[in-house]
């Protein structure tokens, strides 16, 4: 057998991050970059072309504005169903390169080394597809421990029992609306004043301006310890997502978002999901959430009981990085055979 080492080969490696301009799908391309040891990358931001999704089907490179044409890498990661098009556009052109995509693509799967699809996305099986519970992240102790540092002047009166909580937006199966809001605010605010501790709260740039005010509203005159951030207005300069994460003991999310949930558990921690019923109600979601629910990893919010720390977190990018390890092995030991 060929004598390879394959963490040099990955370190040595160039690599293309494809991004759609999704937070949380970058994430999940980082995050896995960053399990397999790639040290060498570049970001390429994607922009959708206009009827881009129906153009795709004349060419796959027609469903962006900017798709990159030439000078290929070894290896393309990316998450959505924006930046597959492209990926199977490099690997058609490009056999060589290593292909791997996160979320369920559509159409033949042939042109994808790996796919790394939740359980609710349903794949059909297939040799190059790990199924995961929820969403690959960036979410490591030495990640968040770095960017608490960062916000140690914000948070310096932030202490006690630390709930965060982050806020997403309305879909087509969560509701998220003023009434939601001051529900939420209210459940919030009880919470942390029973446990005597702070509160952390941050909305995103999908969480609807009335809801923004009227939770920062309440939740700022409610006399608590407590941070709010809003991304819309950018308030801190910074973004402390990360930070949020750090300093929670427990940690809130709303029900609209995977790769919140994803993120929160994890960090090893309690988390609670506002929206989520065992009854169900979130649509495909149901599958994670109650996969999740399952292992003692998040509760409804407001809860019935405390949740009890997880003995195990969630470890959705460590499942992938190692998977497609192994798959970069084979690619490459058959790339040499070929070439020899």
């Amino acid at each position: 057998m060929m004598d390879i080492n394959i963490d040099e080969l990955l370190q040595d490696a160039r690599c293309w991050i494809l991004s759609d301009g999704k937070a949380g799908h970058l994430n999940q391309s980082l995050g896995v970059a960053k399990a397999l040891g790639i040290e060498h990358y570049d970001v390429i931001q994607l922009e959708k072309a206009c009827m881009g999704s129906l153009l795709k089907y004349v060419h796959p490179a027609l469903a962006v504005k900017n798709a990159p044409m030439t000078d290929f890498p070894d290896i393309v990661i990316g998450t959505g169903s924006l930046v597959a098009p492209i990926t199977k556009y490099i690997k058609a052109h490009s056999p060589e390169t290593f292909t791997i995509q996160m979320m369920k693509p559509y159409g033949q799967l042939k042109y994808f080394d790996v796919i790394a699809a939740p359980l609710h996305d349903k794949m059909r099986v297939a040799d190059n597809v790990i199924n995961t519970v929820g969403a690959p992240n960036r979410i490591v102790p030495e990640e968040l421990d770095a960017h608490l540092e960062d916000f140690k002047a914000e948070f310096e009166n932030i202490n006690g029992k630390v709930t965060t909580a982050f806020v997403g937006g309305e879909t087509k199966r969560f509701k998220m609306g003023v009434v939601e809001a001051e529900e939420l605010a209210a459940a919030l605010i009880k919470k942390v004043q029973q446990d005597n501790g702070s509160l952390l709260v941050s909305t995103s740039r999908r969480t609807s301006g009335d809801v923004v005010e009227c939770l920062e509203n309440i939740i700022k005159n409610s006399g608590l310890n407590c941070c709010f951030y809003n991304p819309q207005n950018d308030d801190l300069g910074k973004n402390p997502y990360f930070a949020m994460l750090a300093k929670a003991d427990d940690i809130v999310v709303t029900g609209d978002s995977v790769s919140m949930v994803s993120e929160g558990c994890t960090t090893g921690k309690p988390v609670y999901v506002y929206g989520f019923s065992e009854k169900g109600g979130l649509g495909k979601f149901d599958v994670l959430m109650n996969t999740l629910h399952r292992a003692g990893l998040i509760a409804p919010f407001p809860p019935k009981r405390p949740l009890d720390k997880p003995s195990q977190p969630l470890n959705d990018t460590a499942t992938v990085a190692g998977f497609a390890r192994s798959r970069y092995m084979r690619h490459v030991l058959i790339l040499k055979e070929r070439n020899a």
